[in-house]
């Protein structure tokens, strides 16, 4: 049994391996809560079950390299540009202020 990682509500059962019945599946509900307060589940689409958000390869970047890759556009775009805007784009991408001085100092190492 799996849950969908878009729609909370949408579960997948899929039986395999067993001695006594051929496998088959996967079989698609999707749980609907009554006004009574009970529950039921309704059968579901197969192919709204596998229409999930992809999932990313890799883990996702440091702050450090996202620091780097937005001042390199940044001074591409404009090789005199301020510290206090470069500052600014970095927090404005969620980079605190160490951060963004570190990878100033990279990039004009370079």
């Amino acid at each position: 049994m799996s849950r969908s990682r878009k729609d909370k509500s949408l579960y997948t059962i899929t039986v395999s391996a067993q001695r006594d019945a051929a496998e088959e599946g996967p079989f698609c509900w999707r749980l609907d809560w009554t006004d009574e307060g009970g529950a039921r589940f309704l059968l579901a689409d197969p192919g709204e079950a596998y229409m999930q958000e992809p999932r990313p390869n890799g883990r996702p970047p440091t702050a450090y390299e996202t620091a780097v890759r937005v001042l390199g556009e940044a001074v591409a775009n404009d090789p005199k540009l301020p510290w206090t805007k470069a500052i600014s784009l970095c927090r404005d991408a969620g980079v605190g202020q160490t951060t963004a001085n570190r990878a100033l100092r990279e990039l004009k190492r370079d």
